[in-house]
């Protein structure tokens, strides 16, 4: 999933689930696992490299031009993700924390992903984890796959709206 979906759906899911700031990181972290359970269509990172050598597939970030315009890319990206959940800040400014919280949650597990490339050693686990949830399948038309993570934030946005609306009703 793309960083935008990953923030609106953490952020969505924490203010669904609880109040505590805390709870909300490890619910963002929680649904940015499931989310990739999902087979959904990723951007590629023209940066990240995959070479092989003695039959070991090495995973390492080049720091070149390509690695700027990947930076562009992804800023645009959790731009978007941080624009929408500050959308639902201004909506509901007592579930700040909360939303917050489940949005660096939710984008948290790719951020430690960036990392990985950095220091391997002690974040290969979770790599290794995080490859290992994540879906085999991708959905190769980019605007069938943008479009499905859309609805899916809709949903989430969606689910967090009726639970609130049902709060206010109580």
């Amino acid at each position: 999933m793309i960083l935008s979906t990953h923030s609106v759906v953490g952020a969505a899911a924490a203010a669904v689930i609880t109040t505590d700031p805390v709870v909300g990181v490890a619910v963002g972290v929680a649904s940015h696992f499931l989310l990739d359970m999902i087979p959904h269509w990723d951007y590629t990172l023209v940066s990240k490299r995959t070479p092989e050598s003695h039959g070991v597939v090495h995973k390492t970030m080049v720091f070149d031009r390509s690695f700027l315009g990947d930076c562009v890319k992804l800023g645009v990206d959790f731009g978007l993700g941080i624009l929408a959940v500050l959308a639902f800040v201004v909506l509901t400014p007592s579930f700040a924390s909360v939303l917050v919280a489940g949005l660096v949650g939710g984008v948290l597990p790719d951020v430690l992903q960036f990392g990985y490339f950095l220091a391997p050693r002690p974040l290969g686990w979770l790599q290794s984890f995080h490859e290992w949830i994540h879906s085999e399948y991708e959905i190769p038309q980019p605007l069938v796959g943008a479009f499905s993570q859309f609805l899916i934030a809709v949903l989430a946005v969606m689910v967090w709206a009726g639970v609130m609306t049902f709060i206010d009703i109580l």
